[in-house]
């Protein structure tokens, strides 16, 4: 039988779908494409200030996102019972304030089978003999100073619950251990390097997106009439 586990990048952190300043932003991703153009139109006409449809470079996002996953994190997965990680809406903030809990995050529903469930318990007793796997747990999920966390605070908590229990979070925490271990997640914990997944993806975006199609029809035409004219 099967069962769907929806969780989140902020619950799993297989990708960092922060679009702060970062490689996949949109700024970062078209700045040369922007660059050159204004040097190809008359300074009455930037295209800095020309609006880009946010909603459709999301969704290039995900579909880059679903890609990336389903060649470098899921094959690994599959001996756990996880047979399908499917990413879906990219929830992004109005504004950014540091603090307040807005942050970019990705969907995710995840298909799984009878087998994960029963492996969960004897893979989290293993784990929790794991320095590695337990010093994750305090450095990224205990409260600390200015940092209250919802996540269990050691391997134990994942398998037998804590005060905020919740089964999406216990199967979370468990997807996010068994990452960690086989090097999964977005940025290695340890070396701080990013992850193939995460790499691929910046790749895949910074190499196949154009900002032209992401502007409007009357921008697109503004600069061919422009281009045409110098």
């Amino acid at each position: 039988m099967q069962h769907i586990i929806r969780t989140s990048t902020d619950l799993l952190p297989i990708l960092c779908p922060d679009l702060y300043e970062t490689a996949i932003s949109p700024s970062t991703v078209f700045d040369w494409e922007q660059e050159q153009l204004c040097e190809e139109l008359p300074e009455s006409i930037n295209p800095y200030d020309m609006a880009i449809d946010l909603n459709k470079y999301l969704c290039r996002l995900v579909e880059y996102a679903n890609e990336v996953i389903e060649a470098e994190v899921l094959p690994q997965l599959k001996a756990y019972g996880v047979v399908e990680i499917k990413a879906g809406a990219f929830n992004h903030p109005s504004y950014y304030q540091l603090g307040s809990g807005r942050a970019d995050i990705i969907n995710f529903d995840i298909i799984v089978e009878d087998e994960f469930f029963t492996k969960m318990a004897p893979e989290l007793e293993r784990m929790s003999n794991d320095a590695a796997a337990q010093r994750y747990c305090k450095d990224h999920w205990q409260d600390r100073p200015g940092f209250w966390s919802w996540m269990p605070g050691t391997v134990e908590q994942t398998l037998q619950g804590w005060d905020y229990f919740t089964e999406v979070r216990q199967q979370s925490a468990y997807l996010t251990l068994l990452c960690r271990e086989n090097g999964l997640l977005w940025r290695d914990d340890q070396t701080q390097e990013d992850s193939e997944a995460q790499s691929l993806w910046e790749e895949k975006v910074a190499e196949n997106l154009c900002f032209e199609d992401f502007i409007s029809e009357e921008d697109c035409a503004l600069i061919e009439a422009n281009r045409v004219e110098a």
